[in-house]
């Protein structure tokens, strides 16, 4: 494959960016663009010097150009499942952002369409290409704590109301809730360092800040409280953190409307196979932003550190990156700062999107793929029934929805 052509399905923030990270790459083509809404749709395609025959409403029509290779899919959450199968039905490769589905059952459904139908199937995970996460990997690969037996992770989400609670994620409906829609990148690192199956989620979860009793047509815009509401949000004037400071389009719902029915904080302890335990703590109203994670080992810890600082205007100016290495049996500390990329997630936005050019040309296996979906939604999903129940949940709708796909 000389040249790429590439769909995009979904013309949000996350388009905008990795469509940025895309025109820098010799060879790659954007040549269409899906966006049910006019004004998005139009502003990304004009950035691109899309033919108006190629900007779709509808990404089923997208999907009739022959000379499209693969869709990159930047749609809502709930979107993924239908059109995921419906592009894997269209022998397009796929990239789809994360998370990969809302259900276990659906992402099962869509691993086995793209299984099915022959085509490459990469998942959103950019962390993994973050030269932090790449280093922690290697340092723990080489066996230097030994075999990990504990894993302790959080996640400080300083702008959990900006991003969640005034948009459409605030609605488990649309979003599965923050475990999945969030916290998908920190499970799918805790997976990825440990390198085995969640088998139990034993979770508590509240919404103690966000959500109440505002109509659910409030807007912060012409709220009579915005001078002194601390949860306001300046939908017109909003600037990014995971990409590089850049404007952000956000909505600018009241966060404490009566719909709001997602936790916006939980806690996680997880069981694998192999008997390593995890506790993961996320939580949407700290006055940080950062995740901390911490592997302990038979001959050691390592400690991840990873976290923004802001200035006045909320703009990310510094993005801190540091290992330490602790040794169990002597008095050794090493202290490691990973040099990170410029762009999107510590640079892992525009590796992921190489990465994804050089798995599209056959050279190299996707790094994150529907397995990988598969999984992080298990532990997520099965976090929420825990929630609900109280109780210790297994995992084991994945076996049983695999047998019953196998006798199908």
């Amino acid at each position: 494959m000389k040249k790429i052509h590439l769909g995009i399905i979904g013309a949000g923030n996350r388009a905008a960016g990795l469509c940025r990270d895309l025109a820098r790459i010799p060879g790659v083509h954007i040549i269409a663009i899906n966006d049910p809404d006019e004004k998005r749709l139009a502003n990304l395609a004009n950035d691109y010097n899309i033919n108006e025959e190629n900007r779709f409403r509808d990404y089923k029509e997208l999907l009739q150009l022959d000379e499209i290779d693969a869709v990159i899919i930047t749609s809502p959450d709930y979107t993924h499942h239908e059109i995921v199968i419906n592009s894997a039905m269209k022998k397009k490769h796929i990239f789809c952002e994360k998370p990969m589905a809302l259900t276990l059952k659906d992402c099962l459904q869509m691993e086995k369409a793209v299984e099915k139908n022959g085509v490459i199937f990469l998942l959103g995970f950019c962390l993994r290409y973050n030269n932090l996460y790449k280093k922690a990997k290697e340092l723990i690969s080489s066996g230097v704590i030994g075999n990990i037996k504990i894993v302790n992770a959080v996640d400080s989400v300083e702008r959990g109301s900006s991003y969640f609670f005034h948009s459409w994620h605030r609605r488990k409906e649309y979003s599965g809730g923050l475990l999945l829609q969030k916290a998908t990148h920190s499970l799918d690192i805790i997976n990825w360092m440990v390198e085995n199956d969640p088998i139990s989620v034993y979770a508590l979860g509240s919404l103690d800040v966000f959500g109440g009793n505002e109509p659910n047509d409030k807007r912060c815009g012409n709220c009579e409280e915005k001078k002194s509401c601390k949860e306001f949000i300046d939908s017109e004037n909003y600037h990014s953190d995971y990409m590089s400071g850049e404007k952000f389009i956000v909505e600018d719902r009241c966060a404490f409307a009566s719909e709001v029915d997602i936790y916006d904080n939980e806690i996680l302890l997880i069981n694998y196979r192999n008997g390593i335990k995890a506790s993961f703590t996320e939580c949407n109203f700290t006055p940080d932003y950062k995740r901390e994670f911490e592997f302990i080992g038979d001959r050691g810890r390592i400690s991840v550190l990873d976290f923004y600082s802001h200035n006045g205007n909320y703009q990310p100016y510094k993005h801190k990156a540091k290992i330490i290495i602790t040794k169990r049996h002597s008095n050794e500390i090493i202290t490691i700062n990973p040099e990170l990329r410029e762009g999107g997630h510590g640079g892992g936005d525009p590796a992921m999107i190489e990465d994804l050019v050089k798995v599209l040309k056959g050279e190299k296996e996707p790094l994150a793929d529907a397995r990988t979906g598969i999984l992080s939604t298990a532990i997520a999903f099965t976090a929420e029934k825990s929630i609900e129940s109280g109780k210790v949940e297994e995992i084991t709708e994945l076996s049983k929805i695999q047998r019953r796909q196998l006798n199908s």
